[in-house]
């Protein structure tokens, strides 16, 4: 029976530590920062066409904070053009170009900024920049392109590279852009490229125009019912039937998010199993997660709203790395725990074993077997100095520390959806800022509801465990199950950490 536990601790384990598959896989999300550099090689030197697309958040970012600079609520065209010129000289800052080892000084020009349609009523942004760098290529000459803009954020990098006239006799990046130029981005790994070494010779076909127009920009990676639900934010009439629909989706919503990989409940089922939780520390534990994710996102939702220096990819990251680390300490707590009273048990059982004695003093000595327990003591008394005290260790059919149980909740919390941020900021660029708070809270309802049906299940079931079996087994069972437990929740954490760190750093 132990056996069985253990592996399924284990299985249980590998799925918090395996990233969850979206509904449609997609490199993107609602705070990426995505780059394409096109590099043209002619008879005048090196031309960059250069896109920026930045997803939902950091676009919120940029109109309302960097583009109206005169705060009244809306993009005039002069702050439109200023916004461009000014991200197009700091794209051209930001890169290097090499012609034959020689540093070539690059010019800027925008050549379009776009708002396209994105989730939760909110806008999504597209500018396309020209840089130019002049030099005359006359012989077989090696050229390089590095771009630091915005290294910290996450998003896809692209560079590709072909000749005008010219031939490209070697390259470390290809002709065509698989993302045909950050408009259909393809399925799989994330490209992330930010440097480009290649070498060239006069004499070549001529290069087809690489700023034709592609087409939109394709729908970030949310499932169908998730794209509907954000819809509705920009509907523009917001009447009775709409509102309560919206409602009830977020409640559906919060539901499914409770279900998805994260939010604690691996943890909270070995919690629940490993100390014999019940029903109202199960009912804790969910609303702690539910409470720290709704005021999350109304924070998270007023922090982006108001700081263009707070990248929503890095306060995400920051976010794990901190759950991660609180999930490792509450499982370094319990294990300590769970340690210290098996040594109590055993100690106990030392002080109680009978010595041996000659045969003749046996008759002498009276032995009762009236009915006694024979189960693991959580209290031990002994003396300091002749000093008789107790130290009390909590059982397992005891409550556990609340402490622990909000610590958990808060961890299991700490990374608010970004949709529910999105459909927040969505409704308060639309004027309606009460209306996407009701819908954060309906999702957190969702997601509390949905948390305490399984914190009750695993309850039950932890109950039923501990009474299966009686004696030796239902005696090592009740022994080494929340050290099992405990370790699991610190191993949780530790995977937790690990892969925010890499993230961050």
């Amino acid at each position: 029976m132990i056996g069985r536990i253990l592996a399924v601790l284990v299985i249980a384990l590998v799925g918090v530590l395996m990233p969850g598959t979206p509904a449609q896989a997609h490199p993107l999300g609602n705070f990426t920062t995505n780059q394409y550099a096109g590099l043209r090689i002619s008879s005048t030197g090196v031309d960059v066409d250069f896109v920026l697309d930045l997803a939902e958040l950091p676009a919120y970012q940029a109109r309302t904070i960097d583009i109206d600079t005169d705060r009244d609520g809306t993009a005039s065209s002069a702050e439109n053009d200023t916004y461009a010129e000014h991200t197009c000289a700091a794209a051209a800052a930001a890169a290097a170009v090499t012609v034959g080892g020689r540093n070539v000084r690059l010019t800027a020009e925008p050549a379009g900024l776009t708002f396209p349609a994105g989730a939760g009523g909110l806008t999504t942004l597209r500018l396309h920049c020209t840089l130019r760098a002049d030099a005359r290529i006359t012989t077989t000459t090696a050229i390089g392109y590095r771009t630091t803009l915005f290294a910290d954020r996450i998003g896809w990098r692209e560079i590709t590279a072909l000749g005008d006239r010219y031939t490209i006799t070697r390259s470390d990046v290809p002709a065509a852009s698989v993302s045909k130029r950050l408009t259909a981005y393809p399925t799989g790994a994330v490209s992330d490229v930010r440097s480009a070494t290649l070498a060239v010779r006069p004499g070549g076909p001529a290069a087809v125009d690489s700023l034709a127009p592609t087409g939109a920009t394709q729908a970030r990676g949310v499932d169908r019912f998730t794209t509907w639900f954000t819809s509705l934010i920009g509907h523009p009439q917001l009447t009775l039937g709409v509102g309560v629909l919206a409602f009830l989706i977020a409640l559906v919503l919060g539901g499914a998010h409770a279900v998805a990989p994260g939010h604690g409940k691996t943890i909270m089922a070995a919690y629940l199993v490993g100390s014999r939780g019940r029903a109202r520390e199960a009912l804790t534990v969910a609303g702690a997660v539910a409470a720290t994710h709704t005021l999350g996102v109304l924070a998270l939702g007023v922090l982006f709203a108001t700081s263009l220096q707070l990248a929503p990819d890095a306060t995400y990251g920051w976010l794990r790395l901190i759950s991660g680390i609180l999930v490792t300490l509450v499982g370094a707590h319990l294990l300590h725990q769970a340690l210290r009273r098996r040594r109590v048990v055993a100690v106990t059982h030392d002080h109680h074993t009978d010595e041996l004695v000659p045969a003749g003093h046996l008759a002498a000595h009276p032995h009762s077997h009236a009915p006694h327990s024979h189960a693991p003591r959580t209290s031990h008394v002994h003396s300091h100095g002749g000093s008789p005290h107790t130290h009390h260790l909590p059982g397992p059919g005891e409550s556990p520390n609340v402490r622990s149980l909000l610590a958990m909740g808060f961890a299991g919390g700490l990374s608010p959806s970004p949709s529910a941020v999105v459909v927040l900021l969505g409704a308060a660029a639309l004027g309606r800022a009460w209306y996407g708070v009701l819908l954060v809270l309906a999702y957190g309802i969702g997601l509390a509801a949905t948390l305490t049906g399984i914190g009750f299940a695993l309850a039950h079931w932890s109950e039923r465990l501990y009474r299966f079996g009686t004696g030796r087994r239902g005696t090592l069972l009740t022994r080494r199950l929340p050290t099992a437990t405990a370790t699991l929740i610190v191993l949780v954490g530790l995977g937790m950490t690990f892969l925010a760190v890499p993230q961050l750093f």
